[in-house]
């Protein structure tokens, strides 16, 4: 019972399935803009490089990309306060300015 209740109760809400597939199936070059030319810039050689530099650099967690499939891009947690996400968004830009 634990096993059917657990694959029964842990999926995704269906609104949340909804917004995903739209943003799947949608306009991705914003998607593409995102990262653009940061590795390079940096000199940095993969998303894993730049995960290390923003932990280094901004005091700031993230996970590469290429951990879920998707290399050369990053992985945000929004499971903060707005202030906090913010902040980080400060810092991340500080360090990938520099």
């Amino acid at each position: 019972m634990t096993t059917v209740q657990s694959q029964s109760t842990s999926n995704a809400c269906s609104v949340s399935q909804a917004a995903a597939q739209a943003a799947l199936d949608g306009d991705q070059t914003v998607v593409h803009e995102m990262i653009t030319g940061i590795l390079e810039r940096l000199g940095l050689a993969s998303d894993i490089e730049l995960t290390e530099h923003l932990l280094q650099a901004a005091d700031v967690v993230v996970v590469p990309g290429s951990a879920f499939g998707a290399p050369g891009y990053l992985r945000l947690s929004f499971a903060c306060s707005l202030e906090s996400l913010k902040e980080a968004v400060k810092r991340i830009e500080k360090a990938v300015s520099a």
